[in-house]
């Protein structure tokens, strides 16, 4: 047990609490899958104008939104984006 007084092991413990916070936070979706989405999700948003804050806000609430919907982050691909459910989460994410 001399290895948890290491810097290494606790960097990898705090490591490992984060990624189980995120977890429990995200449910399905892992913490890469979380990232990779609103990142993609906030440059998109950038492009079409909006601040990079209120962008990554926009996209961390859409995240949520979508993970209850489909909890494989796969699934995510088939989403009607035109439908009117998807609209109220959009006007909700925005503060509208």
């Amino acid at each position: 047990d001399k290895d948890k007084d290491t810097k290494n092991t606790d960097y990898t413990e705090d490591k490992e609490k984060t990624n189980d916070e995120d977890n429990d936070k995200s449910g399905g979706w892992s913490s890469s899958d979380v990232n990779i989405f609103v990142d993609n999700c906030a440059k998109e948003a950038v492009k079409g104008g909006m601040q990079r804050g209120k962008a990554t806000d926009y996209c961390e609430c859409m995240q949520r939104k979508l993970e209850v919907m489909y909890p494989n982050s796969q699934d995510v691909g088939n989403i009607d984006v035109e439908s009117a459910e998807m609209q109220a989460m959009v006007k909700k994410c925005l503060g509208m």
